[in-house]
């Protein structure tokens, strides 16, 4: 076996088998509600999985097909330069879809009686089934009203009544 043998690497294995995994992305996420929940989870991303998605897929992006082939403009770009626009375009754009996420999810939670946490969403939720509640009345008003029936204050004292709610 001479020197040179030893220096010789093995070829390249045919491509498919060996060839890195490309991770998957993070956006968007699966959405998985289980029954019972006091709350609808129904964001697909946050800024972070939205941003790095994003610039993972910016140095591939921008490959045309033509005759001769054009290179991706963005194939030697990495995040992190000194004064990178890019990056920053990129940031907003996370941003701004963190925040329309975060909107529908809120929409979602309020389409749904058992999760609406607006009074405004109960209300409009209950009419289209035809359901009028009645209007509130403030308990301190009625005790009022009980107690100048009655002549007494004493019902509302022995009943266990805060004395501030007394009419006395």
């Amino acid at each position: 076996m001479s020197p040179t043998d030893l220096c010789q690497l093995p070829p390249e294995p045919a491509g498919g088998c060996c060839d890195p995994q490309t991770a998957p992305a993070a956006v968007p996420l699966s959405i998985e509600n289980p029954a019972g929940l006091s709350a609808i989870g129904y964001r697909i991303g946050t800024f972070t999985s939205f941003r790095r998605t994003m610039l993972d897929r910016v140095t591939g992006a921008g490959g045309v097909a033509t005759s001769p082939p054009v290179p991706a403009p963005f194939a030697n770009w990495h995040e992190g330069a000194d004064g990178d626009y890019q990056t920053i375009f990129i940031e907003l754009w996370a941003y701004l879809t963190d925040i329309l996420t975060f909107y529908q999810e809120r929409i979602a939670n309020e389409a749904y009686i058992g999760t609406a946490t607006q009074s405004d969403s109960s209300r409009l939720l209950a009419q289209l089934v035809d359901y009028r509640p009645s209007r509130a009345r403030e308990q301190p008003a009625w005790s009022r009203s009980l107690s100048q029936q009655t002549g007494s204050s004493r019902f509302l004292r022995d009943s266990g009544w805060p004395a501030g709610l007394s009419p006395d």
